[in-house]
């Protein structure tokens, strides 16, 4: 009357789990592939930070220190504002790509840090 259901309705599989970390080796190339430096610094400080991408693009240039490397970002969830620590690689890419910006963009401390690359520059 009962059949050896191994992948029957009763056993259904289990998803295969997607790796949580990528080898130092293959970050390093996938951030050198990186084709800007706002893309640099923008992957620098989503790592070092930990904050979610949505985050840090809502920053503003007022928001980043590089004295005391923090990052302040408004929370998604609580809307709390909280500042993150930066590695400073991450402020190094970011003034980088900050001397590359046309001088006609915007750059006061209620400006946003991220635009886009290419005319008109919108809000990245």
């Amino acid at each position: 009357p009962f059949r050896n259901e191994r992948a029957g309705r009763y056993r259904p599989r289990l998803p295969r789990r997607i790796p949580r970390r990528i080898p130092d080796e293959r970050f390093n190339q996938l951030f050198a592939q990186l084709g800007s430096n706002r893309d640099r610094a923008l992957v620098a400080l989503w790592v070092s930070t930990g904050a979610r991408a949505s985050e840090l693009l809502g920053t503003s240039c007022g928001d980043a220190d590089p004295g005391q490397q923090l990052v302040t970002v408004v929370r998604k969830g609580s809307r709390a504002v909280q500042q993150l620590p930066a590695s400073p690689d991450a402020f190094v890419w970011l003034r980088l790509y900050q001397s590359e910006l046309d001088p006609a963009v915007a750059t006061g401390r209620d400006d946003p840090i991220w635009w886009t690359l290419r005319r008109p520059w919108r809000r990245a």
